[in-house]
């Protein structure tokens, strides 16, 4: 269904049994909290990749603009190690995202007018409008930029159309944000 898939058994799967016990362990919390909204239960989630401990850590990427195939295997090595870089917190963020049944994709593309290679989350809402969530950015910001509390940058639920930060799509030239 759409970027969601289910096995024989009816449940969600990211379609590797390591990464589904990975995103259930780290939403045995957050999942079945009533006294959460659907939208609260994905900014925990969002919040749990961002605080979790996880870290910068360097990785070879070799990905084209555009492609998507690196998301599950990014999101087990982030799970398991902790570490990686862009493309790897965006998968580590995009299964939650899906296993709290949000239509959530991966974007290979550009950040900033030099338009460096960077991956992010994108999450079509039930208005229709998609939003970018970079969690990766974000928690670069914060901590290796401006050294502020988590209230002064906020990359959760950007819209598309007024980010804040330049995000360049794939087949898009920074060149129009100059």
């Amino acid at each position: 269904h759409g970027y969601l898939y289910f096995g024989l058994d009816g449940r969600y799967t990211s379609g590797s049994e390591a990464v589904d016990d990975h995103v259930d362990r780290i939403l045995a919390d957050i999942l079945y909290d009533d006294s959460l909204s659907r939208e609260e239960k994905l900014y925990e989630a969002y919040c749990s990749i961002r605080d979790g401990g996880y870290f910068y850590m360097s990785r070879p990427t070799g990905w084209q603009r555009g492609s998507t195939y690196w998301s599950l295997s990014c999101a087990k090595v982030m799970y398991e190690t902790k570490g990686g870089v862009c493309y790897y917190w965006a998968s580590a963020f995009l299964y939650l995202a899906r296993r709290l049944g949000y239509q959530a994709y991966p974007v290979c593309g550009g950040v900033g007018t030099a338009n460096q290679l960077h991956a992010w989350v994108m999450i079509e809402w039930d208005d229709g409008e998609e939003y970018i969530f970079d969690v990766e950015l974000e928690w670069a910001y914060i901590r290796d930029f401006y050294n502020r509390g988590y209230t002064y940058i906020n990359m959760f639920k950007q819209p598309r159309n007024s980010p804040s930060a330049i995000y360049v799509f794939p087949g898009e030239s920074a060149s129009y944000y100059g």
